[in-house]
């Protein structure tokens, strides 16, 4: 792995914590101040977006400095950062199957959004997004 995709991969890290820390300023912790304020709602929508779609260019960005061919889909760059010993499985599982679709949800309305599930799956984001980035930050550390 070169320095240079070792910088790329900590600069959208650091852009994923950004977001993640703006998101946990913006989700509060009761679901009825949530559901009670539109502005924040659709603040929370997109900083989750913003989220998933970071955690999906970097699994792009260290497959490529794996020497990998690029993911077709977003579950399969997560499957690919799993095969390569990066995310455990329960997380990788977590970001395919769960948040991955969600992001489709939130980008391109295929269904009315329940905000009570919003906050539920915001909230779970949240913790599985410090995981992602301390998985891939401690992956990084141990390249040579």
């Amino acid at each position: 792995m070169t320095g240079d995709s070792k910088s790329a991969m900590q600069a959208k890290l650091t852009t994923m914590l950004r977001h993640l820390d703006e998101l946990e300023k913006r989700l509060p912790a009761a679901v009825e101040a949530y559901l009670g304020d539109r502005d924040r709602q659709l603040a929370v929508e997109r900083l989750c977006q913003l989220v998933v779609e970071c955690a999906i260019d970097a699994n792009a960005l260290l497959l490529s400095a794996l020497g990998e061919p690029p993911p077709q889909s977003a579950r399969e760059g997560f499957e690919g950062v799993e095969r390569n010993g990066v995310l455990d499985p329960s997380l990788s599982h977590l970001f395919r199957f769960t948040l991955v679709s969600f992001r489709h949800r939130l980008v391109h309305d295929y269904e009315r959004l329940d905000n009570r599930i919003v906050h539920r799956t915001a909230r779970r984001l949240l913790e599985a997004g410090r995981q992602y980035v301390a998985a891939v930050s401690a992956f990084l550390s141990r390249q040579v």
